[in-house]
Order: structure tokens, then C-alpha cells, then sequence
């Protein structure tokens, strides 16, 4: 379990924190006024999230490349129908909620 310290004493205390987190594999977050605001790892703690992190993509990436070439329109189109709900297609109704698109969700892991 990760060990909370303040920002001030990361200030303080950083070189006692950071051999903490090298040589003992400790997890430090570091909070401003009881907010988490940084967290420190070890590096073989973030080199193993990283690899997670990449190895998931390539699945998302190998299953979107065995999709259709379909137009995102008709896949939203298909979904409201599935659902039985066609007034999903007026996202109008749904100012205040963030909506993402097929083709912007694609687009957004495409960044990553």
C-alpha cells in the first residue's frame, strides 16, 4: 500500500523519499492539502505498467484491424437500432454528458 506524504515534506525529505521508492520498492503519493496530486514508483514498477499499458493497445489494434470497413455513421446507426432507441441518434439531447462518436473514439486511441 502506497505511503501518503505532503508536499512539503517531498520537498523536504526528497532524497530520503526517493531512495525509499529505489531501494525499497515503496509507493509514495504526494498530496497537496489532502489532494493526491504526484505518485512515485519504481522504475520497474512504471516500466511494467507501460508494457500492460502497450500490450492492450495492440489488442485493441489487432481487433480493429479485423473489423469491417464500415462508416462510423452506420455503426452508431445500427446501434440505436439494436437498442431500440432512435432518439440516441439526436445527441442534442445530451449536452452535458461528453459523447464520443465512433470515429472520435477510434481517433483518441489512434493519439495513444
Amino acid at each position: 500500500m502506497a505511503r501518503h506524504v505532503s508536499a512539503r515534506e517531498a520537498r523536504n525529505r526528497f532524497a530520503d523519499i526517493m531512495g525509499s521508492v529505489r531501494d525499497g520498492g515503496e509507493e509514495i503519493i504526494v498530496e497537496r492539502s489532502g489532494r493526491p496530486m504526484a505518485a512515485l514508483i519504481p522504475v520497474d514498477t512504471y516500466e511494467r505498467l507501460v508494457a500492460e499499458r502497450r500490450s492492450r493497445f495492440e489488442v485493441l489494434d489487432q481487433i480493429r484491424s479485423n473489423l469491417p470497413d464500415v462508416a462510423p455513421e452506420e455503426v452508431e446507426r445500427d446501434i440505436a437500432n439494436a437498442i431500440g432507441d432512435r432518439h440516441l441518434l439526436d445527441l442534442s439531447s445530451y449536452q452535458d454528458i461528453p459523447i464520443l462518436t465512433v470515429r472520435q473514439f477510434l481517433e483518441r486511441l489512434e493519439k495513444r
